[in-house]
């Protein structure tokens, strides 16, 4: 917990140290000079560094305080850090201009002509009200920042995932042939960013894609070029969970390239069941195992597909 600075002049030593004593008691840490200084060879640097980290700092003022350069320095160092200044006037006293000009719209706790004892209870509840407010306001900056941390990620990730659409092949122009040699990729539009991711992937280790709608040029017939996109591929990638289960269109693509004698590897990437339909036509073919351990599935899938492009396997 941080500590409480308290200042005062060397003629109220004891009643510093009084209220320090009660503070401390109650279970507020304290920096008080010359105890807490310790062996040092710059003690100012040591009590600008205890002002600097106070949530709050007690200036305890009298006469003998109203007459100290040393004490009035300490004030101009917490104002100067924003550090919140509670005058406690231990005796009554008019203030110099310069100390007027510091503390003379700041909360004063006036503690006399009683003895000092009398209002301990009265410095302590004014003293906890600031450290509350210190304590929530440095809440409140953490979590501002854990907003702005938080926000910084989610623009990350949408570059990330706008340069993996970006990746995933610009749409050909009409009349245009896509390379030979492409992995095709099926999915079902919900699963979209999976499937650019694995584009994106595969694009960085050497491996041509061919995945709708951006490789299919503009005007054309989806109907034509994707079964001919599937014919002309060597090797076939379906992005495989419980939503692709239920698409129209996957099962015709699966069942095209096993017409054309395809190497199918299905990308299993959730939990779900394989359903009937589904493991007769892949049952077949080794799955890849994507859920929980997707870095090391695109390795697995990488391998597979420069072996077979290399081979010029058919399946």
């Amino acid at each position: 917990m941080k500590r409480i600075y308290v200042s005062y002049a060397y003629k109220d030593k004891d009643k510093a140290a009084s209220i320090v004593n009660f503070l401390e008691g109650q279970g507020l840490n304290c920096f008080i000079a010359p105890r807490d200084v310790g062996d040092t060879t710059s003690y100012a640097k040591t009590l600008i560094t205890a002002i600097k980290e106070s949530p709050i700092c007690l200036v305890l003022m009298s006469k003998a305080a109203n007459e100290s350069e040393h004490l009035l320095s300490e004030v101009d160092a917490m104002v100067s850090n924003r550090i919140p200044v509670l005058p406690v006037f231990i005796e009554e006293v008019q203030l110099r201009d310069d100390f007027r000009y510091y503390l003379g719209r700041k909360q004063w706790v006036i503690a006399y002509p009683d003895e000092i004892s009398t209002y301990f209870e009265k410095i302590y509840k004014t003293v906890s009200g600031f450290v509350v407010e210190a304590i929530n306001e440095k809440a409140r900056a953490e979590h501002a920042a854990e907003i702005a941390r938080q926000k910084s990620e989610l623009e990350r990730l949408k570059a990330e995932l706008a340069a993996a659409k970006a990746a995933a092949a610009a749409p050909l122009q009409k009349g245009e042939v896509a390379p030979h040699k492409h992995v095709f990729i099926s999915y079902k539009s919900e699963e979209y960013d999976v499937a650019a991711k694995t584009v994106e992937i595969l694009k960085e280790n050497g491996i041509n894609c061919w995945m709708a709608p951006h490789s299919i040029p503009a005007g054309s017939d989806y109907g034509a070029e994707i079964p001919a996109a599937i014919a002309d591929c060597a090797a076939f990638v379906v992005i495989l969970s419980d939503v692709a289960q239920k698409s129209r269109w996957i099962p015709k693509e699966i069942d095209a390239a096993i017409n054309a004698d395809k190497v199918i590897i299905p990308f299993h990437i959730d939990q779900c069941p394989i359903g009937a339909a589904f493991n007769f036509r892949i049952s077949n073919n080794q799955r890849i195992e994507a859920f929980n351990r997707m870095t090391q599935a695109y390795g697995e899938l990488v391998e597979r597909l420069h072996a077979i492009i290399n081979k010029g396997e058919s399946k």
